[in-house]
């Protein structure tokens, strides 16, 4: 690649980081939540058991709920646990719902794109990926954020961002940290 600059910015996950950062002049991570499950197999089991049930849906071809418009945003904002604003939520239903030919609508992404990923990473992982990080970051991190209440009932989850900077800041003497008010998605709440 023959980028003259490159400005990353990365959103929740951390490992995104370490993947461009020799090509990047500045990273910007926006409330970095980088989670980790103490004991995994409930998680991974959850989010098998999601996969069976959408591709079962996929497989008989059983069509997506349409709704009205004023479900379709409930659901959106509910589906986010309220961490996103009513006009975040009306923001990504410009390029994420289609109206369909009766006036209601439907979500236009792939039912898999709702499937969380089967792996994440250990501490150790997370770490690994910081290291690799060699130019200047900016972390903006939300309070309270929110992220934490993500995840799935019952399947306790550890937030490692405070150790994850730390890390970050060894291997990195160009770290800025940044706190400001707003949820895990301040940066669709505020975008200004």
């Amino acid at each position: 690649l023959e980028f003259r600059r490159v400005l990353f910015r990365s959103h929740s996950s951390a490992y995104a980081l370490s993947i461009f950062s020799r090509l990047t002049d500045r990273l910007i991570a926006i409330d970095l939540h980088p989670l980790s499950f103490p004991d995994p197999i409930p998680y991974i089991k959850y989010v098998m058991e999601r996969q069976i049930t959408i591709d079962e849906k996929l497989a008989k071809g059983k069509p997506v709920d349409s709704l009205t418009y004023e479900e379709i945003l409930q659901k959106l904002y509910q589906g986010r646990q309220k961490t996103v604003n009513w006009r975040a939520c009306e923001r990504l239903l410009e390029r994420g719902a289609k109206k369909l030919p009766d006036g209601k609508y439907v979500f236009s992404h792939d039912l898999r794109a709702t499937i969380a990923p089967a792996g994440r990473f250990s501490m150790e992982q997370w770490k690994k990926f910081v290291a690799a990080v060699n130019c200047p970051v900016t972390v903006l991190k939300a309070e309270p954020g929110d992220a934490g209440s993500f995840g799935i009932p019952g399947i306790p989850r550890t937030d490692n961002t405070e150790e994850l900077i730390e890390e970050l800041n060894k291997h990195n003497e160009n770290v800025q940290l940044h706190f400001v008010p707003g949820t895990h998605f301040v940066h669709m709440n505020e975008p200004d």
